[in-house]
């Protein structure tokens, strides 16, 4: 499928605390980041190939398109926030890595990334708890979505009855080798 952008860098930089000169292909490449790790598993692949083809076709109808900008967009710009740092401070090239400093500015140290990530981090999970609730509230309007959540309570009920218990498992092995 042709790759489809669900936010363009203008409504990213819009929408975050990024400065209006940042290079917009990295902003791209960042929010395609953003909606494969981060979007497409929320929504799983066949609501997210949907919504990416009603764009195409400009099809959209008034409920994805609600969902859209209500929803996805507020998950894509703390991501794509969370996750522009890197793409910016670091580029490679054919000499290997190189870390950008700009002479006037102070570029944060690691654990000051970190710190700022992880705030970012939660503010992408609060959305996207957001938006998990509104679609489990709204099944009837979002039928692929009715799949997905059935796929998940499939594939939590197996983990429930797969688990390794390390005591189960060398008890049984001691068993076998050693016959006690």
């Amino acid at each position: 499928m042709k790759q489809v952008l669900l936010i363009t860098p203008e409504e990213a930089i819009e929408r975050t605390s990024m400065d209006d000169n940042i290079d917009r292909n990295k902003i791209i490449n960042t929010i395609i980041v953003a909606q494969d790790l981060t979007l497409e598993p929320l929504l799983g692949s066949v609501m997210f190939d949907e919504i990416k083809e009603q764009i195409i076709e400009d099809t959209l109808t008034d409920d994805y398109k609600t969902l859209l900008d209500y929803y996805c967009r507020k998950v894509l710009t703390s991501s794509i926030l969370n996750k522009v740092n890197m793409f910016l401070i670091y580029r490679h090239n054919n000499t290997g890595v190189v870390k950008n400093e700009i002479d006037k500015q102070n570029v944060l140290s690691k654990t000051d990334i970190e710190t700022l990530r992880g705030e970012i981090d939660e503010h992408t999970n609060v959305y996207s708890r957001r938006l998990t609730a509104f679609l489990e509230a709204n099944l009837d309007k979002y039928p692929l979505y009715d799949d997905i959540v059935e796929g998940k309570q499939q594939a939590i009920n197996a983990g429930n009855q797969a688990f390794y218990n390390p005591d189960s498992y060398e008890n049984e092995h001691k068993k076998d080798r050693y016959g006690f």
